[in-house]
């Protein structure tokens, strides 16, 4: 899938890197910490 996303988009420099940059994203995207949903009860209210 990275091959056609990033080829399609940058050509043969898009293919000759596709592993490497899906590499990368799915590194930071890892690292990024995980997103809590916002409690909507009413406790938090002032």
């Amino acid at each position: 899938v990275a091959v056609l996303v990033f080829g399609g988009l940058w050509g043969f420099w898009g293919v000759f890197f596709a592993i490497p940059l899906a590499t990368l994203v799915k590194a930071v995207w890892g690292a990024l910490p995980d997103l809590e949903p916002i409690s909507s009860d009413s406790s938090a209210k002032s």
